[in-house]
Parts: structure tokens; sequence; C-alpha cells
């Protein structure tokens, strides 16, 4: 349940360059909007037992959902719940609410490498999983490529105040290692993609959500949301945990058999 973004001073700067260039309080930082129903099914809240959501993940199997390893390295399975199929968490007629029996961390996890986790579910969910980056897939983290992270997460960096139960989407482009090792230090090239967009970004909450590009109309995750400094800062990209990189690609498939 880490929280990954450092907020306070930076996020104060955030909300006044919002200020000056006329952005909407309810939209300065994200940046995003509201997703349609059912748009994104392969989408997973990932909740203690209270029915609290704390971090994002996808569908990648019928009995298993990604998410990062921040989220759940001291957690246990017995008070670890998933929602799929809903795209408001208040809509309990939608979706289905699945105890998770497993957690597996990824073996490598060092705070900021490897930082991706599965979570097994006692039953199976319905709802469909998104194609996965694999080895060939480099081409989607080029410079410039667009892509779209999803999430429940804060609208504004204040832990949860403005966390919205309808699912956000926001577009961003993939800036390059160089670019984002500039300002964000510890950041490990061969485990992590960057993203980012003017005023746009990932949040509290958003963690362990999927980033993806769009292949002939259809979803492939490249990214699993990590870390950043605030939520768009301009000049501090938001951090991925890279999908392909040949030892949590690998693990993923071993694990899920995907």
């Amino acid at each position: 349940m880490a929280v990954r973004r450092l907020t306070l001073l930076l996020a104060l700067a955030v909300v006044a360059v919002a200020a000056v260039v006329g952005a909407t309080p309810s939209r300065a930082v994200v940046g995003g909007s509201a997703a349609a129903e059912g748009t994104y099914r392969f989408m997973a809240s990932v909740q203690d037992g209270s029915g609290f959501a704390f971090c994002g993940g996808s569908v990648v199997a019928p009995g298993w959902v990604l998410t990062a390893a921040h989220c759940v390295a001291d957690d246990d399975a017995s008070d670890l719940w998933v929602v799929t199929g809903r795209t408001d968490l208040n809509d309990t007629s939608r979706g289905q609410r699945i105890k998770v029996s497993a957690v597996r961390v990824h073996p490598d996890y060092e705070d900021m490498t490897h930082d991706a986790a599965l979570l097994q579910l006692a039953t199976s969910t319905s709802s469909p999983a998104i194609d996965l980056a694999d080895a060939g897939d480099d081409g989607l983290e080029a410079p410039g490529t667009p892509v779209t992270v999803t999430g429940w997460g804060d609208i504004l960096p204040t832990f949860g105040l403005f966390a919205p139960a309808e699912l956000r989407e926001v577009d961003l482009e993939v800036v390059s290692d160089s670019e984002c090792g500039e300002t964000n230090f510890g950041f490990d090239p061969p485990t992590g993609v960057c993203a980012a967009a003017l005023l746009k970004d990932s949040c509290q909450g958003d963690s362990g959500g999927p980033l993806f590009a769009t292949v002939a109309g259809d979803p492939v995750q490249i990214g699993i949301v990590s870390y950043g400094v605030s939520c768009a800062v301009p000049k501090f990209p938001g951090v991925y945990s890279e999908v392909n990189n040949p030892a949590i690609r690998s693990w993923i498939s071993t694990i899920a058999g995907v």
C-alpha cells in the first residue's frame, strides 16, 4: 500500500502552474477524463477487505491480475480483493469482487526496479485479459509513441482526497530513457519506461495499473504504474515498470502462463 509520489511543495508548485495556464482545478494535475462504461474491461481495482481501493491492476489471464510489487509487497492474500468489470467502483450491480488467494512478487523487486506482482484469484474473472508486450515490441517504447494510462487514482496529489470512484483515462507520450533519467534519480532503463504530457500523469492510487499502446485497435500493455515525483510536474515523467523486460516478461509467463 506504499505511496510512490513525492508531494507537498511540488504539489503546490503544480497547482500554481495550473493557475497560470488557466487549467480548471478538477483537471489540473492528471488532466484526464472519465472513461466510458465498459471501455477498459481488463482494468482491476486492488482493494482491502473493507473495500478501500488503493491500487490498480490489469487482468492478464482469467485467474491472474498484474499489479505493482510496491502495492502488495508487505501484504499477504488474507485481506486482498480485486474488483473487475466495473468502471464505477460504487456500482455494485456490475462486475465481480473476487478474493485474492495468493500474492506473487517479482523475486528481483527492489524499490524502483522489477516493480511487478501477480495476484492469483480464488475464482476466475469473466473480464477479458489485456495483451502484454513481448520482446519484439520494443518499438512501442520509442520516444513520442502515444500511450494511455487508466486508473481510479487522485486527480490532485492529495493522498486520496480527490480520488474518484469513476475510472479515468489520460493520453501520454513515451519519453526517452535519457530524458527520464535526468530528473527521476534511481531510474533503471532496462526495467522501466517513462511517459508524460503537459499537466497529465498518473497519480497516487493509480499504482499497479496499466500503461498501454494501441495496436490495430487493441490495447497492448507496455508498463505498470510504478513511481514519480508528485503528479504531472513538468520535466518529471512518470515511471512505469517495463512489461517486456526479459526478467519481468518471462516471470509473468512462468507464473500466469501468458
